[in-house]
């Protein structure tokens, strides 16, 4: 009988392991890229002082993150941009909502060229110039007579998104322009090449070089005071509204604890200290 009893409490516990939104103390949390680093720091740092709750992390890109909430494979979408009009349908058909959204952080998006490249900033239009395909040669935004190799984001990234209608204006990317999965590839490619420019966010500049945007770089001083042309704020998503463990999380990552370790790790709080 007591082997029994101890095989159907394993049968229960395996059963109720994953239940979005449920009784649970297991979180699950999927999308953005961007906002992975920070997102994962904020699951430790919970885990730390919540002892009965689990926080799995991972990424792929806004839109993949979107898809898991869709198909309920995930508690918590990361997204680095708003739902789009077809995202926003595909929630209404099939859940008669369309869930709930969060902002939980902002994000300053820096542009960055090669160490050796003499360039220092640009202007959004000539950003807008160079990466639908209508300027080419940096000599002609004051650099070296050089084909410009542009890097973007790929297609699931709210990154490239973002940059696409903030940036280009709604108008395509360039088609010989190399898409790549995360930021850290894009900072990785532009180390390799010295004609390149990507962008990615602010915090992952280790190696590469900076820009100037419209005369501002992302700065301390004027991200907090939101005077950086390339700033955006990042958004949790959900079904339905969070309850118990899950709403916990997401009002600690929005508490004055939560917002300092954003902070900490060169995101920009939604709290100004």
């Amino acid at each position: 009988m007591k082997k029994i009893l101890l095989i159907c409490l394993m049968l229960l516990f395996i059963h109720c392991h994953y239940q979005p939104g449920g009784k649970n103390q297991t979180i699950y949390i999927k999308g953005s890229d961007t906002m992975l680093p920070l997102v994962r720091i904020w699951a430790a740092k919970y885990m730390q002082t919540h002892r009965h709750t689990t926080v799995y992390v991972t990424g792929g890109g806004t839109a993949t993150g979107v898809k898991a909430l869709l198909e309920k494979k995930t508690d918590i979408c990361m997204a680095s941009r708003p739902l789009n009009p077809e995202e926003i349908s595909a929630f209404a058909q099939k859940y008669q909502r369309i869930g709930m959204v969060y902002m939980v952080a902002r994000d300053g998006l820096s542009v960055y060229v090669h160490n050796n490249n003499p360039v220092d900033g640009l202007s959004r239009f000539q950003l807008k110039q160079i990466f639908t395909g209508e300027l080419n040669n940096w000599k002609e935004v004051g650099g070296e007579d050089a084909e410009i190799l542009r890097i973007t984001r790929n297609r699931s990234s709210g990154t490239r998104n973002y940059f696409r209608m903030n940036v280009l204006q709604g108008e395509r990317y360039s088609d010989d322009a190399i898409a790549c999965t995360t930021n850290q590839q894009v900072i990785d490619t532009i180390m390799q090449h010295e004609n390149a420019i990507g962008y990615a966010g602010f915090w992952n500049s280790m190696g590469v070089k900076t820009l100037a945007i419209d005369m501002v770089y992302p700065e301390d001083e004027y991200l907090l005071n939101d005077n950086y042309p390339l700033m955006r704020y990042l958004y949790f998503i959900t079904i339905d509204k969070p309850e118990k463990d899950l709403k916990r999380f997401i009002n600690w990552v929005l508490s004055e604890k939560g917002q300092k370790e954003a902070q900490k790790v060169g995101y920009i709080p939604l709290i100004r200290n």
